[in-house]
């Protein structure tokens, strides 16, 4: 009998572990590092509900260094409410360049 419950204890481990694989909150998503950008098949699985919470990093210079995954998640969500502040994000760092960069 121990043996079986030991068994189904294992099983069940393994279950939750795999049901729960690529479920990390989606700011823990964005703030690993990818050797070659961010993962489409894990970032696929987020959703619509995400777009605010990324649009909200995308605005704090404390998630600077996390900026390209969260523009990337952004783009593989796809939820047309990101289109508008995407594209604001990029003039406003491109001017911010610009700035720091001096006549050219």
């Amino acid at each position: 009998m121990r043996n079986l419950t030991l068994k189904t204890l294992v099983v069940l481990a393994v279950l939750t572990w795999a049901g729960s694989a690529g479920a990390v909150p989606i700011e823990e998503f964005v703030q690993r590092v990818y050797i070659h950008s961010v993962p489409y098949a894990e970032a696929s699985k987020y959703d619509a509900s995400e777009v605010p919470s990324l649009l909200k990093m995308l605005q704090s210079p404390g998630e600077q260094e996390h900026w390209s995954n969260i523009v990337a998640t952004l783009g593989i969500i796809g939820d047309e409410r990101a289109v508008e502040p995407v594209i604001a994000f990029i003039y406003r760092e491109k001017q911010t360049r610009q700035a720091g960069s001096g006549p050219t």
